[in-house]
């Protein structure tokens, strides 16, 4: 999903509807692919390292540390470190029990928009590691084949497929959806009378 990331953020802050936590929602729901920013600024490799090291800590093991990130098929498929730790439900528990600090509210926001974001993903045929680092396995449902993550090409090649107009076109018509109970716009008595 591309262009349909706005309104499925947005769909999540109506349920609180207010400026903040529409931009709060729409900041979180992005949040995942924060990642593909740490690749273009070339620093992939310590992020992959880290996590490499982390995983091997947790599992016991010292093996994956000594590893370069060029010979792990898990961090050189698809874009490399894209859409592997920032795509895991880790990844959202992290980030929403840090901004539980602050607010329990906002924090279960961070969760749904963040988990949102996956259930938006997971449609490519990349597939999303959302156990990591508990195992490497990538979950896709495949409705759509990856057509990168980067540039104008990503864009062309993800809208040429029929599946991404349904997908984007759905979570639009449940933001609308969604405005409708907020503003209590009585629009489906209209729309079946």
């Amino acid at each position: 999903m591309q262009f349909g990331h706005l309104p499925l953020a947005l769909s999540i802050a109506t349920y609180d509807w207010s400026p903040e936590t529409a931009l709060f929602c729409i900041a979180m729901h992005w949040l995942p692919n924060a990642d593909s920013l740490v690749v273009k600024a070339g620093l992939d490799k310590p992020a992959i390292k880290a996590a490499n090291a982390f995983e091997s800590a947790l599992k016991g093991k010292n093996n994956r540390n000594n590893i370069d990130p060029a010979d792990d098929p898990f961090w050189t498929e698809n874009g490399g470190f894209h859409c592997t730790v920032t795509h895991s439900f880790l990844f959202a528990i992290v980030v929403a029990a840090f901004i539980a600090i602050f607010s329990t509210k906002y924090a279960i926001f961070a969760f749904v928009a963040i988990s949102a974001h996956y259930l938006a993903d997971i449609g490519s045929t990349v597939g999303l590691p959302l156990m990591w680092p508990l195992t490497r396995k990538k979950y896709t449902l495949a409705l759509f084949e990856d057509t990168g993550w980067w540039g104008k090409s990503m864009f062309i090649g993800y809208y040429k497929q029929p599946t991404s107009w349904v997908l984007e076109g759905a979570v639009t018509l449940f933001f609308v959806y969604r405005l409708s109970v907020v503003y209590n716009w009585n629009l489906l008595p209209q729309l079946f009378s």
